[in-house]
């Protein structure tokens, strides 16, 4: 038995070299510091856009806040390019509805791609606004009652409240 595990420990030690190499190439890569605190300023932007500080913000400050949320987009980021977009679509920059409508298309796209389900609604939310700014009140609806759907779970207690605040707009 002696020379059995001997034996053993070996062959276990010649196994785990072999497999180091694939281990070693199979770990991440950490991002490099000036993207993991661009993502954090992202993310601290986002939460203020998106949070109950969002509620009591002034058009200016909210707008203000969506161009700093556009700067900080780290480059490459699928998942928080979908959340700018599910926010941006509601900028007044927008001037064109049409224009808007096809951005917030995009937005709902890469959300549900992502199953985002938060950026979804928001996109949701978005597209209604645009809907109705082409199509008439009534036609918006739908979208909004999508996004109270996708809601339905809890997680998002703010946005719901929001698309039924929407939703109660509308009828």
């Amino acid at each position: 038995t002696r020379v059995a595990s001997r034996w053993h420990r070996w062959k276990i030690g010649w196994i785990a070299m072999l497999a180091m190499p694939g281990l070693l190439l199979a770990q991440p890569n950490p991002p490099p510091a000036t993207q993991s605190s661009q993502a954090a300023a992202f993310d601290e932007v986002l939460q203020r856009i998106v949070g109950p500080a969002s509620l009591s913000a002034t058009g200016t400050a909210y707008d203000a806040d969506l161009e700093r949320l556009r700067t900080t987009l780290p480059a490459g980021d699928q998942a928080r390019e979908a959340r700018f977009r599910s926010v941006y679509c509601g900028s007044s920059t927008w001037r064109d509805p049409v224009q808007a409508l096809a951005y917030s298309d995009d937005a709902l796209a890469r959300a549900r791609d992502l199953s985002d389900t938060a950026s979804e609604a928001r996109a949701l939310l978005c597209r209604a606004e645009y809907v109705m700014l082409t199509s008439g009140t009534q036609r918006g609806l739908p979208e909004v009652d999508k996004a109270v759907d996708l809601l339905a779970n809890g997680h998002e207690s703010q946005l719901l409240a929001e698309s039924l605040e929407t939703r109660g707009d509308i009828l």
